[in-house]
């Protein structure tokens, strides 16, 4: 085998040692008010296509089921979110999420954050 040959197949396999989530960086979504926090239960029809859903402003981000695989978030995190949702006119939320089938957004973090004072 000519050293050109051996320096790309080691390349090939080192390129598979890499973690997977490298090359699915997480993306910044939009501060805002949480708007609707829905949870759907393994009874749910709609379980099947996502776990829940938030909104933020405009913008929808969901978890789990077929729109998100594996990203999913916790009974704790959901609890968080009900409560930015309960005090948003104290409190906003910035998600953080990675691209889910076609156009989603899959929920895979956030900060809650203190609404700004407004100036007098």
């Amino acid at each position: 085998m000519s050293p050109s040959r051996s320096l790309v197949a080691l390349g090939t396999c080192l390129s598979f040692l890499l973690p997977a989530t490298a090359f699915a960086a997480d993306k910044s979504g939009r501060v805002g008010n949480v708007r609707t926090v829905e949870v759907n239960t393994r009874s749910a029809d709609t379980y099947v296509q996502y776990h829940g859903r938030i909104t933020v402003g405009k913008d929808e981000y969901r978890w789990g089921g077929s729109s998100c695989g594996t990203r999913v978030i916790n009974d704790d995190q959901v609890a968080l979110l009900l409560e930015a949702l309960r005090a948003s006119q104290k409190l906003r939320v910035r998600p953080r999420y990675q691209d889910g089938q076609g156009s989603t957004r899959c929920l895979v973090g956030f900060t809650v954050e203190r609404q700004p004072k407004k100036k007098k």
